[in-house]
């Protein structure tokens, strides 16, 4: 029987000191409530949905989404 991952909201934020570098993060929900609070833009993942990638913290490396195929 396969199961069906739970689709997470996340916080997304800008990383990066010079227009070369910077780069779209983003953040879990644990990680912005307990440690950067002030950080990043919400994003309803559970409501809209994630495009066809793997979406991990860039904090604590916590899985938020990952497309089936890219667990194949």
């Amino acid at each position: 029987m396969e199961t069906k991952a739970k689709i997470q909201s996340c916080y997304f934020y800008v990383e990066g000191d010079t227009e070369d570098n910077k780069k779209i993060c983003a953040m879990c929900i644990e990680c912005r409530k307990t440690k950067y609070k002030d950080w990043g833009w919400f994003y309803d993942g559970e409501g809209k949905g994630y495009g066809p990638f793997e979406y991990r913290c860039a904090k604590c490396d916590k899985v938020i989404y990952r497309h089936p195929e890219c667990e194949e």
